[in-house]
């Protein structure tokens, strides 16, 4: 509470002042003009118990000023902003032989008069009262503080949370530019093309990704992706966002919120798919800080088996017609007889050496 009037001290004199008028009436009842200027003098003070007697009180809540005035006949409450003050003034009621009467005023923007005090006397500091109201906050600046406020809380939301990211992506391979899928966090690829060993280091993964995360974190909102091509190192094609992994066989969400630590795999509650999970490398922290899990990445391709896999075929030598058993271990062969060296052709090779295809996979990290 900034302010109060109490009219306890104003009542108390009128009261005395009625009694008195009424003593008089009473002792000068045989002189009828005496009585008609006592009766005015009784009708002014009735008026004035009626009217200008009243209790007053401003309170502050939350940024809010609050006006409560109470008479015999009246009562006004108001809620009023900073912004609604137009100012605090005494109005003049009467001037009388140099006696002024004034009542303290708060006018509001809306042209409305509430009364402060109706018998204004110096113990009011107006000064001291309109610092108090002056000092709050304007619509304006209530505002700003709010959208503070709420930026705050959606960075502390930002903080700590769980993120999912997924990643699609493909390089073009260094030597025969043929496209190379990066199905996971390896730091090498065997190109399906050509074979040979892409070195694909922590350094380069990093030029990769560089403000992938934030760009995540802040500007892409749950269930959506974007595209983008990299030029460096690699002509990289990327497709990345966030999404909560799923199955890939029947689209069914996985549930995030059990352990995926210390797994090599999950099932799929909706139709059994298995799902290969690990923990990432420790250098990719340095690409994705926080990251605690790889989902659905595929195996490191660099370590290919699949010519174990496949059995040894045999084709005819182009020059003498003899059998050449083709097992995967070597682009070019030799035949046996005529000595020529024949490069197995790509139909041939991709038996043995089948490119993989581009895979989404998901990396769950917190912020």
């Amino acid at each position: 509470m900034i302010y109060k009037h109490k009219p306890f001290r104003a009542i108390g004199v009128i009261f005395i002042l009625l009694g008195v008028a009424f003593i008089f009436i009473y002792l000068s009842r045989d002189f009828f003009f005496f009585q008609i200027v006592l009766g005015i003098i009784f009708f002014i003070a009735l008026l004035t118990i009626l009217f200008r007697i009243a209790y007053v009180r401003v309170e502050i809540k939350n940024n809010e000023i609050h006006y409560y005035y109470r008479s015999i006949i009246r009562k006004i409450n108001r809620v009023l902003t900073r912004d609604d003050v137009k100012n605090i003034y005494l109005e003049q009621k009467s001037n009388h032989r140099g006696v002024t009467s004034n009542q303290l005023v708060m006018e509001t923007k809306q042209n409305e008069k509430l009364v402060l005090h109706p018998f204004y006397s110096p113990t009011t500091d107006i000064l001291l009262l309109e610092q108090k109201i002056y000092k709050l906050p304007t619509s304006q600046e209530i505002e700003e503080e709010r959208e503070e406020e709420q930026e705050e809380e959606k960075e502390q939301i930002k903080e700590h949370q769980k993120i999912w990211m997924f990643i699609e992506m493909s390089v073009k391979c260094p030597r025969c530019e043929g496209s190379v899928n990066i199905n996971g966090p390896y730091i090498e690829f065997i190109c399906p093309h050509c074979q040979s060993v892409i070195d694909f280091n922590p350094e380069k993964w990093r030029d990769m990704f560089e403000d992938i995360r934030d760009e995540v974190v802040e500007e892409i909102e749950p269930g959506h992706g974007t595209k983008s091509t990299v030029m460096g190192v690699f002509n990289a094609q990327m497709f990345y966002g966030r999404m909560i992994p799923y199955c890939k066989k029947c689209k069914q969400d996985f549930n995030v919120e059990q352990a995926f630590r210390d797994k090599e795999y999950i099932n799929c509650l909706n139709c059994g798919e298995k799902v290969s999970v690990f923990s990432p490398p420790n250098w990719f922290e340095s690409v994705i800080s926080g990251s605690f899990v790889i989902i659905d990445a595929f195996p490191e391709q660099v370590k290919d088996s699949t010519s174990d896999k496949t059995k040894p075929i045999t084709i005819n030598c182009p020059k003498c017609g003899s059998n050449l058993v083709i097992n995967g271990d070597d682009r070019i062969k030799d035949c046996s007889h005529c000595g020529i060296s024949y490069y197995i052709p790509d139909d041939v090779w991709k038996k043995f050496h089948p490119a993989p295809v581009k895979n989404r996979w998901f990396i769950g990290f917190e912020t």
